[in-house]
């Protein structure tokens, strides 16, 4: 507890009038002295009586880094007439430095910035109490944290990775699968298919046929980060599975740090969940043979691997986009979510206690 700045004015305002009529006998002067004394201890005892706050913060929704979130913190206080906010956050998360006044019981609000991937935390929230005239002020600190997940860059997938991914080929090799049988030619068949030793013997144009590739029901996949390496780990590996997963294609995600088994179509916020809080490292050798995609985010970059061939992972990218793009089918929130929108709220009930 301390005295504010108005505090110091009336308690010196009191000295000089009380130093005044000593000197001067000017007993006018009681009439400022002990109504400045009276307001003093007043003030004083007040905040000394007054209890911790209960302090509701409102709960962010997840998001994509570069998103914002509008936060609201309900405040109710016995005694006290007012109060100032300063909210604090954890690295990855931005929120306004300047504090923030309300009277009362209270509703303040400001718009938290997501900055980084990660499980990130809001609080504790610095709270200074003020009495009804202003004299005095007391300070607490909310003792729970409020947490706030903030997913992976999502970059969008060209058309390219259809092949790439679904069936393990890569489109711009000359991998036309295997060879299935002969049949005469027909306007608009692609000149690469002709077989042009058996068309010289029969002496008309003939082409071959290929098998067609087989698209999975599921693909399972692995994703690996160097040290130092798990964002972009995360950004490739999320960007493959919820493009599969908005194809269609069910999945297993398997990271250094947890796995999700038979995912389906509509369910990529739980990959994004995982892949928030996935961290470098490797996976078990058998779960890694037995991928049908494999994810590796090392120090010259990101790759993808399948069916024996490894493709990096740009190369998959649309072009023109931007890491902060989303692909199809990722639940991306709204950019702003005031109260109506922020889920269920966090409730500071208890304080670490005065500062």
């Amino acid at each position: 507890m301390s005295l504010t700045r108005r505090g110091y004015a009336v308690g010196g305002i009191c000295l000089l009038a009380f130093a005044l009529g000593t000197l001067f006998g000017a007993r006018a002067l009681n009439a400022v002295v002990v109504p400045g004394l009276v307001a003093l201890v007043v003030g004083r005892v007040v905040m000394y009586r007054t209890t911790p706050p209960t302090v509701t913060r409102s709960q962010p929704s997840p998001g994509f880094p570069e998103e914002t979130r509008t936060v609201s913190l309900s405040i109710e206080a016995e005694q006290a007439s007012s109060a100032t906010v300063r909210e604090r956050a954890s690295e990855g998360l931005s929120v306004p430095a300047e504090a923030i006044e309300t009277g009362l019981p209270g509703r303040v609000e400001y718009d938290c910035r997501l900055e980084a991937r990660g499980e990130r935390t809001l609080g504790p929230a610095l709270l200074t109490l003020t009495d009804a005239l202003g004299l005095f002020e007391r300070e607490f600190r909310a003792a729970r944290r409020t947490g706030v997940l903030v997913y992976p860059p999502v970059r969008p997938l060209s058309d390219r990775a259809r092949l790439t991914l679904l069936t393990g080929e890569d489109p711009l090799v000359d991998d036309r699968g295997e060879f299935d049988s002969l049949r005469e030619y027909v306007p608009g068949d692609p000149l690469r298919n002709v077989d042009w030793k058996a068309s010289a013997k029969r002496e008309e144009l003939v082409v071959s046929e290929f098998a067609a590739r087989e698209e999975k029901d599921g693909i399972s996949i692995v994703a690996e980060a160097a040290p130092g390496r798990a964002d972009a780990m995360a950004t490739a590996a999320a960007s493959v599975a919820l493009w599969l997963l908005d194809a269609g294609v069910g999945i297993d995600l398997a990271t250094p740090s947890g796995q999700l088994s038979n995912v389906s179509p509509g369910e990529g916020e739980e990959v994004l969940a995982l892949l928030a809080r996935a961290g470098g490292g490797r996976v078990g050798n058998a779960r890694r043979n037995a991928a049908d995609v494999l994810v590796r985010a090392e120090t010259d970059g990101s790759a993808i691997t399948t069916s024996e061939k490894t493709i990096p992972f740009g190369r998959l990218v649309r072009s023109g986009s931007r890491p902060g793009d989303v692909s199809i089918g990722a639940p991306r929130a709204e950019a702003r979510s005031g109260p109506d929108g922020e889920g269920r709220a966090a409730t500071d009930g208890g304080f670490e206690g005065e500062l």
